[in-house]
């Protein structure tokens, strides 16, 4: 269930997307497979729709801290989810952690 905040401080210069919420969500210690240079993981909120425009143009942000020394991108960006490649020269078995705001 979401926790309601009701003070929020914007700094100057940034643009939220709702003026009545601020959207956090966590999801730590996803496990990634081995791969020789890179290794996708989808990763989705099942009981929360991320929030997208009209035409399912994501309106959130990702940051995602890997458990090893890689490269990341965040691709695939849906209210269902997204997906997570890390890339390295031998990507190790292991876990991440994202962070989505709103």
């Amino acid at each position: 269930m979401p926790f309601d905040f009701h003070i929020f401080e914007a700094p100057d210069g940034g643009q939220p997307i709702f003026n009545d919420r601020i959207i956090v969500a966590q999801k730590n210690n996803v496990a990634n497979a081995s791969g020789s240079t890179s290794v996708a993981t989808d990763v989705s909120f099942p009981s929360f729709a991320l929030p997208v425009d009209a035409s399912g143009n994501a309106l959130y942000g990702v940051q995602v801290t890997a458990s090893q020394d890689c490269a990341v991108a965040v691709t695939n960006k849906s209210d269902h989810g997204f997906t997570v490649t890390l890339f390295a020269t031998a990507v190790a078995a292991g876990t991440f952690d994202c962070l989505v705001t709103a």
